[in-house]
């Protein structure tokens, strides 16, 4: 099978989150497969970050385009007027990882992650956040133009369903998320010196496993980390992530200056080779999202055998398979919970593996 990659922005960042860990992780397992034919298409001045995702396969290429980044975007998602055909051989299907409904006369498969923008307003969550007629009219051109629609979920599916006008139910295939590579229980050497590089001690320190936003339940961190100072727990609250809410950094800054000591760390993008070994040394991994499409955090926690408390989201429920610590938002409940034994998971039992790897064996499935 020739097959067309496409996305905008490319998201090549060493230390993707979400979104990006999706194009790169399905980019890197369709250009390993020995029956794709594997291109990348990437504006002008992009090459170089394109052959940091492919580089490593022969039969891999990547595809210039003569336009910059925005201009390309914009041109191919919202109108007809520059057709990528002209630039891609024979590709028998163009693959867009993310909600981009590119002009193509080849057959076309895009991903849509979560149709957050569209749900009715969700507790704690700015209702300025949702859907306005941008993302009514990229979606209407996805379901227009799109031969596949993958998502990342059944629950995704579910509220595609109850939200969008879907004239063929059919095109929809569940795809999944990868994540669960490179996660092991084992620990290693060099565990150590990360756990010393950050200041923290074992099995002392509960990993928040995304940025300090309402979505991801930031503001109930902060409750958990006050109350948890109160009570003299020991714990510390590891916070991965850059892209905070302005409003929570100063509710941080704010408490911080009533109590120097609230033990919450602000650890910023951290390496997978970092990441790995926190999820595996930590008392738990705490990720309150209130609306996601997926979760990777569970896979991610799950694979290094850390527990990991979740609140009541469906798609946390479907991706944990029984094996998460379920909680209410509730910083009493929360903490109660992270101060008791916590088993370590051993398995992941959902009967869906978990690997960019095999997402990519049912793209190729359902593209035959």
């Amino acid at each position: 099978m020739r097959l067309a990659g496409y996305a905008s922005p490319l998201q090549a960042h060493p230390t993707p989150t979400g979104v990006g860990q999706h194009i790169q992780g399905m980019f890197r397992a369709l250009q390993q497969r020995d029956d794709v034919l594997f291109s990348l298409v990437t504006p002008r001045g992009k090459h170089e970050e394109a052959q940091k995702i492919i580089a490593s396969h022969p039969q891999s290429r990547v595809l210039p385009l003569p336009w910059p980044d925005r201009w390309l975007r914009v041109a191919t998602t919202w109108t007809s007027l520059v057709n990528l055909d002209r630039w891609l051989d024979e590709a028998d299907w163009v693959y867009a990882p993310v909600e981009q409904p590119v002009t193509t006369g080849r057959q076309l498969a895009v991903t849509v992650h979560d149709l957050y923008p569209f749900e009715p307003a969700i507790l704690g969550i700015p209702t300025k956040e949702h859907a306005g007629l941008s993302w009514r009219r990229r979606m209407k051109r996805l379901l227009d133009r799109a031969d596949l629609i993958l998502v990342v979920s059944d629950f995704t599916k579910s509220r595609m369903l109850a939200l969008l006008d879907v004239k063929n139910p059919a095109r929809i295939v569940v795809l999944g998320n990868g994540g669960s590579e490179g996660f092991s229980p084992r620990p290693q050497p060099a565990d150590e010196v990360v756990l010393r590089r950050f200041r923290l001690e074992e099995s002392r320190y509960v990993l928040f496993p995304a940025s300090l936003t309402q979505r991801k339940g930031g503001d109930l961190l902060l409750e958990v980390a006050r109350s948890a100072h109160r009570q003299q727990a020991g714990l510390r609250f590891a916070v991965i992530g850059r892209r905070h809410d302005a409003e929570l950094l100063d509710a941080l800054k704010r408490l911080k200056d009533l109590v120097p000591e609230l033990p919450v760390d602000l650890l910023g993008y951290v390496t997978k080779e970092e990441l790995v070994a926190l999820y595996r040394h930590a008392k738990a991994a705490l990720f309150p999202s209130r609306y996601e499409g997926f979760g990777i955090p569970v896979v991610e926690s799950l694979a290094s055998g850390c527990p990991i408390l979740i609140t009541p989201q469906p798609a946390l429920l479907e991706v944990a398979g029984g094996q998460a610590v379920v909680v209410e938002s509730d910083a009493t409940s929360v903490l109660t919970r992270l101060t008791a034994d916590l088993p370590r998971p051993t398995t992941v039992d959902n009967g869906d593996p978990r690997t960019w790897a095999a997402c990519a064996d049912r793209l190729i499935q359902a593209m035959q």
